[in-house]
């Protein structure tokens, strides 16, 4: 009887849609809506690609040529922390601005005289 309840007990967090987080494993809800700082941060670096976020280790893993970035750890969650507002208020921010850096470069290396 005690068995059926506790499976009761560990299996409504679930049914409810709340997830359960384990400690060793990181909250990647707030991640996917980050493109494409990660992307830019890579190419910024001289990476032509990227391979993934990891949060656990607070770092973007680079590809072409293959780097891991450290990205500011205010923008990572602890392991086994839920995405917060602050996290995801810094994960937006991180975005915004890396959008806007890509965006003073292209035009400052992209200029072109106007007239030949």
């Amino acid at each position: 009887m005690m068995l059926a309840l506790f499976a009761v007990v560990l299996g409504l967090p679930a049914s409810q849609g709340v997830e359960v987080l384990s400690p060793d494993e990181p909250d990647f809800s707030c991640w996917h809506r980050i493109d494409p700082a990660g992307l830019i941060l890579c190419q910024l670096h001289g990476s032509k690609d990227i391979y993934n976020y990891r949060p656990q280790r607070c770092e973007v893993t680079c590809g072409d040529p293959d780097q891991p970035l450290k990205l500011d750890q205010s923008i990572c969650p602890s392991v086994g922390e839920p995405c917060s507002e602050s996290i995801r208020e810094g994960l937006s921010k991180w975005k915004e601005d890396m959008i806007k850096t890509k965006e003073r470069l292209m035009e400052a290396w992209c200029r072109c005289p106007q007239g030949n």
